[in-house]
């Protein structure tokens, strides 16, 4: 919890500024101190909520704080107001709407200095593995997967099994429970999670290994393997591969 509080809060400051931690003395130097507070603790509850949540290592997980976001950024403008009052009270709303514009322009290219901007055709990918898993899997298939499990479910509405959930010796029988429910097990990872498929679940299971050619290759960094294949393969039958998409949109 305390690496995360670190890691959202130098986020938070890195993309937004400092000027975002005004909004602490809301509450204490505006007229409106309850909707202050309202907004004050619906931004702390928010980032209180992904605090236990995994630790991540990019900024732009600060997207998870977007509900938050907006809060800080009016209670922070208020505050901001109320001190040009206190300077130049003829010239306040004006001094504010400069600050406003500056910190804007700064906001906007924090963000392209961050890439926020390819994070469209960066983050492809996502959209490409649950587009694959609309059109492509059968209607009855059962998804294991774990970084892409938001986005099979939303895209394709196919049932999306957690496989870090599993027991490191229950692989396999998670997969005959599936097959008993009149489910195809399918798996869906990105390479960067096939060391990590393969260290929890070879030890137990052939299927861990991964080691039979995937049924398709989804963009850049995806794989999708069907259990089944395996025997196939190493009886002498050949795995075709696919790739998917065909052609690229970005």
């Amino acid at each position: 919890m305390a690496e995360n509080l670190r890691r959202y809060v130098r986020w938070l400051i890195a993309s937004h500024t400092p000027v975002l931690a005004l909004s602490i003395a809301a509450p204490f130097v505006i007229e409106r101190r309850r909707e202050a507070w309202l907004g004050l603790a619906l931004a702390l509850t928010t980032l209180a909520i992904y605090l236990p949540y995994t630790v991540f290592d990019e900024w732009w997980y600060v997207r998870f704080l977007l509900p938050a976001i907006p809060w800080l950024i009016v209670l922070s403008l208020a505050v901001v107001e109320r001190m040009a009052a206190a300077v130049l009270p003829r010239r306040a709303g004006l001094l504010t709407l400069a600050v406003a514009a500056v910190l804007a322009t700064v906001w906007i290219q924090n963000a392209r200095a961050g890439s926020a901007f390819d994070l469209v055709r960066l983050e492809r990918h996502f959209i490409e593995a649950g587009e694959f898993a609309a059109e492509r899997l059968t209607a009855r298939a059962a998804v294991l997967t774990v970084r892409h499990s938001g986005g099979v479910h939303y895209y394709s509405e196919r049932p999306t099994v957690s496989w870090d959930t599993l027991e490191p010796g229950s692989l396999d029988e998670a997969l005959t429970f599936l097959r008993g429910q009149g489910l195809t097990p399918i798996l869906l990872l990105d390479v960067a999670e096939e060391p990590v498929f393969r260290a929890r679940f070879e030890a137990a299971s052939p299927i861990g290994r991964l080691d039979w050619p995937p049924l398709a290759r989804v963009g850049r960094t995806v794989r999708v393997y069907d259990p089944a294949d395996r025997a196939r393969y190493f009886a002498g039958e050949s795995i075709h591969t696919i790739d998917w998409p065909a052609r690229r949109r970005f």
